[in-house]
């Protein structure tokens, strides 16, 4: 469960970071070839929305599948925490309800930053000022 978590921390901090990077690489191989001068798309100054730069279709994806990952996250963790909590509670061992409740308390842990990134994300778009309404 924290290889998932840290695989989507992982994706939403490459895509703001290196969209800039990109966008100059981009920039720098328009320029050197004779090609047509291809759109500048300034992520500093918000003069392009976000669904102008991924489009309106890519933009309904992205918004569905956070809200997807958000509910089966906690799908997960209910179900997760179930699982290790039942057999515990069934056979009276301390030792197991211990280990149990520690379970629980991290997958409360999971399942409250999956719900807190998307704040997180927008805070971290609307310090460098990115257009992140697209996402959320």
């Amino acid at each position: 469960m924290k290889k998932i978590l840290y695989i989507i921390l992982v994706v939403f901090f490459v895509f703001f970071v290196s969209a800039q990077e990109i966008l100059a690489y981009n920039n720098y191989k328009i320029a050197s070839s004779n090609a047509p001068e291809a759109p500048q798309i300034d992520f500093n100054n918000k003069t392009n929305t976000c669904s102008e730069i991924l489009g309106s279709n890519l933009t309904k994806i992205v918004k569905a599948s956070i809200k997807v990952i958000q509910i089966l996250g906690a799908i997960i963790a209910i179900v997760n925490g179930m699982i290790k909590l039942i057999p515990a509670i069934i056979s009276k061992d301390a030792d197991g309800l211990k280990k149990a409740s520690k379970t629980l308390v991290s997958m409360a842990i999971i399942l409250a930053i999956i719900f807190i990134l998307p704040s997180i994300v927008k805070l971290i778009g609307d310090i460098f000022k990115f257009d992140t309404t697209c996402f959320f």
